[in-house]
């Protein structure tokens, strides 16, 4: 159909212009007894040379093409050939539907690990051939083996581990993507690795001390003026500074108890929101210190030196032995 006279009514016969292009300058040629279709070489235009840059490769610069086949038939048997292979491709994917069907087994497990290389590998072959290999088969049933026994391994592994398997579950249903790896990683090997369970006890160890600075309680803080304290008549050397941020911080009324250590040392001891009650640790020593905030008070600066109300030095002789300075005692 590239001849060069057509009919309008030959249009919707008109093979496509990749089939016609090569055709422009095409003659038959008589060599040897066989005939051989001639045809400028499509890559070059007939030129012999790539975009006037290098020889071209198709033709080897020839700027010609010899075929056995007219150009007709050659793009018959081009639609013939993808006509044919999309048939073949639909035939294939609904034989491999069909054995999936008969090994539930391997469908199961293809379909559950769906997020893994190797049976993404095997449903794309199966799709493309109709079925998996002898060989690939093989190899899914003995993945599903060592499933079974990761699993049964697993479990046991579990029981002995219950802090660690709880925490992996706990997390991973938050979408903490360290638990749901190593809870994967340990359904599938049936344990964790040393590494791996030392770094989640650790977490369960951390998360077990945030549980304790989070203890609820029913001491109100909101009478104490903030300031730094010290158990009334203790024998300990424990410190406890009330902070409240201003008016231009997010953190406006809330209460904030810590060591009273200087910013990137403190110790943090609890906190309370507003409207609401303190939660943290040294509980009974914070009752303690409501009970008398000024001797708390006292009792710190006779403990460091320091005014608990001000925070300064404490130097005159009085206010030493009076742990609070004179001006800081009358707005007590």
């Amino acid at each position: 159909m590239c001849d060069d006279k057509i009919t309008f009514e030959d249009l919707h016969e008109l093979p496509d212009a990749s089939e016609c292009r090569a055709t422009v300058s095409k003659h038959s040629e008589a060599i040897g007894g066989v005939t051989l279709f001639i045809e400028d070489c499509p890559k070059c235009n007939g030129t012999g040379m790539w975009r006037g840059i290098r020889t071209c490769f198709k033709c080897k610069g020839k700027g010609k093409l010899e075929f056995k086949t007219a150009p007709e038939a050659r793009a018959k048997s081009r639609k013939y050939a993808k006509t044919s292979k999309a048939k073949r491709a639909e035939e294939n994917k609904a034989a491999f539907a069909e054995y999936l069907a008969a090994h539930k087994p391997v469908a199961d497990w293809l379909n559950a690990n769906n997020d893994n290389t190797f049976a993404l590998s095997l449903l794309a072959a199966g799709d493309k051939y109709g079925s998996l290999t002898d060989g690939q088969q093989n190899a899914v049933l003995n993945a599903i083996a060592r499933d079974e026994d990761g699993a049964a391994a697993f479990e046991k592994w579990a029981e002995d581990n219950e802090d660690v398997h709880a925490w992996l579950v706990a997390n991973a249903k938050t979408g903490n993507e360290f638990a749901g790896s190593l809870l994967s990683y340990a359904k599938r090997k049936g344990q964790l690795s040393t590494g791996q369970l030392n770094a989640v006890l650790n977490n369960v160890e951390k998360d077990k001390e945030k549980a304790k600075t989070e203890t609820p309680s029913d001491i109100d803080l909101s009478s104490l003026p903030k300031g730094y304290y010290a158990v009334p008549n203790g024998d300990t050397r424990l410190k406890i500074a009330v902070r409240r941020p201003g008016k231009n911080s997010n953190w406006q009324g809330w209460t904030f108890v810590d060591a009273g250590a200087a910013y990137g040392n403190r110790q943090t001891y609890g906190k309370q929101a507003p409207d609401g009650l303190y939660a943290g640790k040294i509980q009974d020593q914070l009752k303690e210190v409501l009970a008398d905030p000024k001797a708390a008070m006292v009792a710190y600066g006779k403990l460091t030196g320091t005014c608990g109300k001000c925070g300064r030095i404490l130097e005159d002789e009085t206010s030493v032995a009076a742990g609070i300075g004179p001006i800081c005692a009358s707005k007590m």
